[in-house]
């Protein structure tokens, strides 16, 4: 029987965009990701709907004003090289539906940082 190790979660600083810099067009929210993500949240805190992006170009999830979204690739796995992630490197991007007055996206990330 093998003994089952305790992966360490950390997250990356939240990446925030404000309002009056959501256009038309896709803007990198932030940073792109130094690790591969496990958990991911998206929030909409602007007063439109907004659209992400994981590659910039292509629509992938559309959130309304406050809505918000949880992504979880593998946070209840305990072998990292297995799990689905958003990968190093990658990034979310945005788009407005309307024109945002107030408010921002907020784009969270959690990984694995290694064993206890």
């Amino acid at each position: 029987m093998s003994a089952l190790s305790n992966i360490r979660v950390d997250y990356e600083t939240e990446k925030t965009l404000a309002a009056g810099s959501i256009v038309a067009g896709y803007t990198i929210v932030g940073t792109r990701f130094a690790n591969n993500v496990r958990l991911l949240v998206l929030q909409n805190l602007t007063d439109v709907a907004v659209t992400f992006s994981f590659d910039g170009e292509r629509d992938a999830i559309t959130l309304p004003s406050n809505g918000q979204i949880v992504l979880d690739w593998g946070s209840d796995k305990s072998n990292q090289a297995a799990d689905w992630v958003q990968a190093i490197n990658s990034g979310v991007w945005v788009k407005r539906s309307g024109v945002p007055t107030t408010g921002s996206v907020y784009v969270s990330a959690f990984y694995a940082a290694g064993p206890n």
